[in-house]
């Protein structure tokens, strides 16, 4: 790359060579990376490529703020294969989009990729150094900013990643707590209180049945987060999952240094729901999710719970304890997640055919967007915050729940999920006192009376009106019958009949 383009990539790692415990693996790591870090001592199976058959070290890259944007598989021989996130082929296909001199473009990006993936024993293609030196790939502010990585963000990123990870900066700010515990129904409102849930990704719409997380075509993903964050507690999600094959319903407990976990149900599996966890983003092995039986979860509302502590996770449904992990078993500690989280829901297409096979396989298969809307309802969510403060701070960069240092005071969160809705008018008559509503009904006896006076004295009005109308009604109809009366006699001498009898009908002709 050119010097201007260079110098805005830095290349870091975390593990020595010499911590990798398989030989051949150590020295191939060795010939390149020498006495730079790297991430990855433990040869594995690929999960995300099932068409590699050889053991591999994952080598992990990231962003400037910790979000992953893929990773490269190394082998024994050297050789490797890069594995971009979904995320970053996303914003890399969307094709230069910037003619500035002093910035990676997406073009050159795409270009130097095709060169990793190229890439052999013994090549170094990268002017700064070749790939199997680094855990990361470290991009500059203003060229995530161009990529538009932090919004522009794939399904499955848009809910799984974080503005700030307190593991790589010191400057991250507090999370705001809950601090108590809350419920939201999603069947009685329109909308999320936008102080307490923000939209992320695409629109959710809501009815009487709760909010729906609809995909109606390729590229939807909505999701909604809270602003608050728990540290332990509790976390109850009344849902009915989406059918559709390829079509990931997902409930998410996210922290800024990426400890994770997961409720995760596949739109075409009709009878299990997956559990599964992560600590500190690390994706070295996919083998800590399990399944567990579920009645037809697309055709029924079922209650996935989530019960953390600083000793255990449980995942329960309908009540029931399916899986129980513990601390020590999660990496003696390492990988269990521990730092404060926010809640995130939403849908989004594992089976999109812009996935890694791996991931499409996983989702269950294509997703066919012919057959959609594809909707995930949510009805109601608990949260229940263990602990108690205004906010939470990471004290260090060990990621550990014995950093986290908690703000006294009250939340804001928790003042505006607790504030009292709206009175109705009964309710604000019966908080008065007591002079007061007796002064109000005496009022409105008052008022009532004056009105059936007022409509007694129209009612009277209103019939002596009628009366004199009458009157005249009927003196006209006596005045016209008297006119008929006469125009018929004048009529009958005429034609020679004379009436002889006003009390008969009898008549003689002249």
């Amino acid at each position: 790359m050119q010097a201007t383009k260079a110098r805005l990539i830095e290349w870091v790692g975390k593990v020595k060579p010499r911590d990798i415990t398989d030989e051949l693996f150590r020295t191939s790591a060795a010939a390149f990376a020498e006495n730079e870090e790297r991430k990855g001592s433990t040869p594995h199976l690929s999960h995300d490529d099932p068409s590699d058959k050889e053991e591999v070290i994952t080598v992990e890259l990231q962003s400037e703020n910790g979000s992953r944007l893929g990773t490269f598989h190394v082998h024994q021989d050297g050789s490797g294969k890069l594995l971009p996130s979904r995320r970053f082929k996303k914003e890399l296909a969307r094709g230069p989009q910037s003619t500035k001199q002093d910035v990676v473009t997406q073009a050159e990006l795409a270009d130097e990729i095709k060169k990793l993936e190229a890439s052999q024993s013994g090549q170094k293609e990268l002017a700064v150094s070749n790939m199997f030196e680094i855990s990361a790939i470290m991009l500059s502010a203003s060229t995530l900013a161009f990529l538009g990585l932090l919004s522009l963000l794939s399904p499955a990123a848009a809910q799984t990643w974080t503005s700030c990870n307190p593991m790589n900066s010191t400057t991250c700010p507090s999370d705001l707590a809950l601090g108590t515990a809350a419920t939201f129904n999603f069947t009685t409102q329109t909308s999320t209180d936008a102080s307490v849930w923000n939209a992320t990704a695409g629109t959710v719409k809501y009815n009487t049945e709760g909010a729906f997380f609809t995909i109606t075509q390729k590229g939807e993903s909505p999701t909604i987060q809270s602003n608050f964050y728990i540290f332990f507690g509790t976390v109850e999600v009344i849902m009915r999952a989406a059918s559709g094959q390829g079509i990931i319903s997902s409930i998410v407990l996210e922290s800024d240094d990426l400890d994770e976990i997961d409720w995760e149900l596949m739109g075409g599996n009709t009878t299990h729901a997956e559990t599964n966890y992560f600590g500190k983003g690390n994706t070295t092995s996919y083998d800590r999710a399990t399944y567990y039986p579920v009645d037809k979860p697309q055709e029924n509302f079922h209650n996935y719970t989530v019960d953390w502590s600083q000793e255990k996770i449980e995942w329960l449904i309908d009540g029931d304890i399916v899986r129980t992990l513990l601390y020590a078993d999660a990496l003696g500690g390492k990988d269990f997640p521990q730092t404060p989280m926010n809640v995130r829901l939403g849908i989004w297409a594992g089976g999109d055919s812009s996935e890694p096979n791996g991931t499409i396989e996983w989702a269950g298969g294509p997703t066919d967007y012919s057959k959609a809307p594809f909707e995930m309802v949510v009805s109601s969510i608990r949260v229940v915050d263990a602990s108690k403060g205004a906010s939470y701070t990471y004290g260090d960069q060990t990621g550990s729940y014995k950093s986290i240092k908690i703000e006294s005071g009250n939340s804001t969160v928790a003042q505006a999920v607790n504030a009292p809705p709206p009175m109705s008018l009964i309710q604000k008559f019966q908080s008065l006192p007591k002079g007061t509503q007796i002064g109000i009904i005496a009022g409105a006896g008052a008022a009532a009376i004056i009105l059936l006076g007022l409509l007694i004295c129209c009612c009277v009005r209103q019939r002596r009106a009628g009366r004199r109308e009458r009157a005249l009604v009927d003196a006209d109809y006596e005045k016209r019958t008297a006119e008929l009366m006469a125009y018929r006699t004048e009529m009958g001498k005429q034609r020679g009949y004379v009436q002889v009898s006003s009390f008969g009908a009898s008549r003689e002709r002249f």
